[in-house]
């Protein structure tokens, strides 16, 4: 069961609008932060927005230690930020934190896709293969969850052959870091995606490594794009900051792209 929590500006705060829903499992940080995160990123909640802990506390209907500590966690992520008075708000663009983590994740499920290459067997693959058929089903009978849920199955199962388990939970971190299912939603980029996992398929299949990594990294830029297009559409919120982030990403497609391969 679920609950929508929405809230009215108070004390004349006209700034700070907060709408989400909150799944009944995980601790009442780790929930109060996934709502707050899903409404920086989709601007529901402005750049520039105070979000003080005694509203947030009413909002949530929980006691301020929560709130506290899933303020100091978005923090971490960069999507708040706390000046010396103490207070938080979110920064005038919270863009530098959705590159910096894309960036991160292409470093790191590089790596992971370039160690698992040698390590998956031909049976294993068979199975991701299986598993974006199912996306594709999600994807044709438009059910966003098990698109979602198909999505990050694909990723992980072929990550978790790396041999790494440090390396898988940090970018599960990264993955944590995003409201679930937000790229998924962007029209037409799950389409792109299950066509994009076939592509990797192919390279897994060859046993080429740089080639398999090269088109991870490629994958993972394509999806920032197209969410930065689709916020920025929305919600205008990347807006000044849109071309700088992309430049980023394409730069590292670019590089790391001939790293891979050998280039």
């Amino acid at each position: 069961m679920r609950r929508r929590i929405e809230a009215k500006p108070t004390d004349g705060d006209s700034a700070l609008r907060l709408a989400g829903r909150i799944p009944d499992f995980g601790t009442k940080s780790s929930l109060v932060a996934q709502a707050i995160r899903d409404a920086i990123i989709s601007g529901q909640i402005k750049p520039g927005s105070p979000l003080r802990q005694r509203d947030l506390s009413r909002m949530f209907g929980v006691s301020e230690t929560p709130i506290r500590e899933a303020l100091f966690q978005l923090q971490a992520e960069g999507l708040v930020v706390r000046s010396p008075h103490k207070d938080v708000t979110v920064p005038e663009s919270p863009s530098r934190a959705i590159t910096e983590t894309y960036l991160m994740r292409m470093s790191l499920e590089g790596l992971a896709v370039w160690l698992a290459t040698s390590r998956i067997t031909d049976g294993e693959i068979d199975h991701l293969a299986q598993i974006n058929r199912k996306l594709r089903a999600a994807i044709k009978h438009a059910n966003h969850l098990d698109k979602h849920k198909c999505n990050r199955e694909f990723h992980f199962s072929l990550y978790s052959k790396s041999g790494m388990l440090r390396l898988l939970a940090q970018i599960q971190n990264l993955w944590n870091s995003f409201p679930h299912g937000t790229v998924e939603r962007v029209p037409g980029r799950a389409e792109a995606s299950a066509r994009e996992h076939e592509m990797i398929l192919v390279a897994l299949r060859s046993r080429n490594a740089g080639e398999a990594t090269s088109l991870m990294i490629k994958h993972i830029g394509n999806g920032a794009k197209a969410l930065a297009h689709e916020i920025a559409s929305r919600t205008g919120i990347l807006i000044g900051n849109l071309d700088t982030m992309l430049g980023e990403i394409q730069a590292q497609v670019e590089t790391s792209g001939k790293i891979w391969r050998g280039t």
